[in-house]
């Protein structure tokens, strides 16, 4: 039996939400379809965050784009496909918490823009 931790996920062809999902290689890499990249965000309420998408997206014709990232007002990146945002202790992946609103309001400062 896998834990279900809280995470932040976005789908390509929906918006932001909430759910519960095992942190298990299998189960990341079976929602982002193909291997994982791991990707940094920054700190939100004391836990850092770390985003997980498919390593080889950017060259997949099956990855839509979901959303860009942007320096400033200028975009520099898109990401495509399937996503998932949780926490990090080391290197361990642990839960994300707090409302999905002022956590997509941190994603923004950040210049993920979803």
């Amino acid at each position: 039996m896998s834990i279900k931790e809280s995470v932040f996920v976005k789908r390509a062809d929906s918006g932001l939400y909430h759910t519960a999902m095992s942190l298990s290689l299998e189960n990341l890499q079976r929602f982002v379809r193909g291997y994982i990249e791991t990707v940094s965000i920054g700190e939100y309420n004391g836990q850092n965050v770390i985003m997980i998408c498919n390593e080889d997206g950017k060259f997949r014709d099956d990855c839509p784009d979901s959303f860009l990232v942007f320096a400033g007002s200028r975009p520099v990146d898109v990401i495509r496909g399937d996503v998932i945002f949780c926490g990090c202790q080391g290197e361990e992946l642990t839960g994300l918490y707090g409302p999905l609103k002022e956590f997509r309001t941190w994603l923004n400062d950040q210049g993920l823009k979803i």
